[in-house]
C-alpha cells in the first residue's frame, strides 16, 4: 500500500513541477488573456473610432429627417392641389357667367352657387372683385402665411385662369402651372 502512495506523491510531485515551468505558466497566461478579455487593461477608444460611430449613427437620423420633410412637402403640395381642384366649379360658373352677361359676378346671388366654400382639413375659398378667386389655408403655418390667387383674364378665344401665390407660400409647393 505504502507504494500506491508513493506514486500518487510522486505522480503530484510531477504536475506541480510541469505547472511551475516557464513554458506552461507562458501557456496557460496566453490562455487566459485570449479567452477572457475583460481582463486585459481598456484601452481609450481613438479618435477615428469615435468619428465612425457618430457618423454609423447619424447616418440614419439624416434619413429618417430627409424623409419626414420629404413627407411634409408632398403633404403641403397634395393640401393645394386638392384646394384648387376644389374650386373648378366655381370657376366654370364664374366663367359662363362672364360670357352670358359680360361682366364679374358680385356675389352668390348672381351665380347661383356658393361664392365661399370651406375646406374638411382647414382653409376655404372665395370669390373676390373681377371674379378673383382667393384661395386660403388655416391649419399649416407654412399656408397660411398667404394665399393662392385664381384671375381669370379675358382674351380673343375666351376665359383663361392664372394663377399665383400671394404672400409668403413656397414656390416649391405650388403646381407648375401657378409658379
Amino acid at each position: 500500500m505504502s507504494s500506491a502512495a508513493d506514486d500518487g506523491e510522486q505522480c503530484t510531485a510531477d504536475m506541480t513541477t510541469r505547472l511551475n515551468s516557464p513554458a506552461r505558466r507562458g501557456q496557460l497566461h496566453k490562455h487566459l488573456s485570449d479567452s477572457a478579455p475583460t481582463l486585459r487593461k481598456q484601452r481609450r477608444p481613438s479618435v477615428l473610432s469615435i468619428v465612425a460611430k457618430l457618423f454609423v449613427l447619424g447616418i440614419p437620423v439624416f434619413v429618417l429627417f430627409i424623409f419626414a420633410q420629404t413627407r411634409h412637402d408632398m403633404e403641403l403640395r397634395h393640401r393645394i392641389h386638392y384646394a384648387i381642384n376644389e374650386v373648378f366649379l366655381l370657376k366654370a360658373h364664374v366663367q359662363e357667367y362672364y360670357l352670358d352677361v359680360r361682366h364679374w359676378p358680385t356675389g352668390d346671388g348672381e351665380l347661383g352657387v356658393a361664392t365661399r366654400g370651406d375646406y374638411p382639413d382647414g382653409g376655404y375659398y372665395e370669390l373676390e372683385d373681377n371674379g378673383v378667386i382667393r384661395i386660403r389655408f388655416t391649419v399649416k403655418p407654412d399656408l397660411m402665411k398667404g394665399s393662392i390667387v385664381l384671375s381669370p383674364t379675358v382674351e380673343d378665344d375666351g376665359i383663361t385662369w392664372k394663377c399665383h401665390a400671394d404672400g409668403y407660400i413656397s414656390l416649391g409647393h405650388l403646381p407648375a402651372a401657378c409658379r
